[in-house]
């Protein structure tokens, strides 16, 4: 069970035996051999640094707890990832919002739709007749469509948002990335094309493969491959491209990577890039890149993004 779990854990027993580094462990601090405790605490700096209080290095939080059982000394370090807890409590926070709004503004611009249909209706077929002033009964029948309209269009707005709330569940498979980007290339190519952009994907290696819900992986890589054509659309470079990889990193886990050459993302943006309802298109919704993280986070995974300004922007996947 030790081996399997997402958060790095040591044991070490009177100073000298290694009785537990758990396999997260290992990936997580590079740790490839070693063959006793001191080695080990010589080579991790940051272990020993832990045990004077909680320490951070490398979006890790470390946390040491010393203690006796059967007569040994025994020495627990325990680190994870904060960035995933954060970004947890985050997705949970903004999913109870966004429940709660969608109750509230739902309750009450239902009623306002129906109740506009329904004078526009007795407008036109009972008072229009029996109105002389033509010019008012226009003005009247305007302003109640517009009150419709505004309404309706605020409904599709919490359909919108309720699908930040109702991700299907998932149904998890073996995934081959080459297949998976296959299947991509007949949505996303003919844009690219028009616009002139280059488009290219590799996977290393080919063979690579992921446990995941293809429909939902499908989803968010489109939407992630669509945001770098709309960002490279408006800028004035010359040459644009689209690079998508696929590989192997560190820790045994897949990442795919999106990277344009545009102009990137302000700052200023970056640190909201996947707030619901945030955009920086005049256009957007601003749920694109939230479901997309929500979607990631259902699959045990995480989107990172870097972007310098004039540079482009590189979204990962990591699952």
């Amino acid at each position: 069970m030790l081996q399997h779990i997402d958060a790095g854990v040591i044991l070490i027993k009177n100073q000298q035996d290694v009785v537990v580094c758990n396999n997260t462990a290992k990936q997580s601090l590079d740790i490839r051999t070693f063959s006793d405790a001191k080695e080990l605490l010589s080579a991790k700096s940051i272990l020993e640094q832990t045990k004077q209080g909680a320490s951070v290095e490398d979006d890790m939080l470390f946390k040491y707890f010393a203690f006796n059982y059967h007569n040994s000394r025994y020495e627990l370090w325990l680190f994870t990832a904060i960035s995933e807890q954060i970004e947890s409590t985050q997705m949970d926070s903004w999913q109870k919002l966004i429940r709660v709004l969608i109750h509230e503004i739902g309750n009450s611009v239902a009623p306002i739709y129906s109740l506009s249909n329904t004078l526009a209706t007795i407008t036109e077929q009972q008072l229009a007749n029996q109105v002389d002033d033509q010019d008012l009964v226009d003005d009247y029948l305007q302003s109640l469509n517009a009150i419709g309209i505004r309404s309706q269009s605020l409904l599709g707005f919490i359909e919108d948002y309720r699908k930040l709330t109702h991700i299907p569940h998932l149904e998890l498979q073996p995934l081959s990335v080459q297949s998976l980007f296959d299947d991509l290339q007949p949505l996303v190519k003919p844009q690219f094309d028009e616009a002139n952009i280059a488009l290219t994907l590799s996977i290393e290696p080919e063979n690579l493969t992921v446990s995941g819900d293809k429909k939902m992986l499908e989803q968010v890589l489109v939407n992630l491959i669509t945001n770098a054509l709309d960002a490279l659309m408006i800028s004035q470079k010359n040459e644009k491209a689209v690079n998508i990889t696929a590989s192997i990193n560190r820790y045994g886990k897949c990442e795919i990577t999106i990277q344009d050459n545009g102009d990137g993302i302000e700052e200023s943006a970056l640190e909201k890039i996947f707030v619901p309802f945030f955009t920086t298109k005049s256009k957007g919704s601003g749920i694109g890149l939230a479901l997309s993280q929500q979607i990631i986070h259902r699959h045990k995974g995480r989107i990172k993004v870097a972007s310098e300004v004039g540079e482009g922007a590189k979204f990962t996947l990591v699952l």
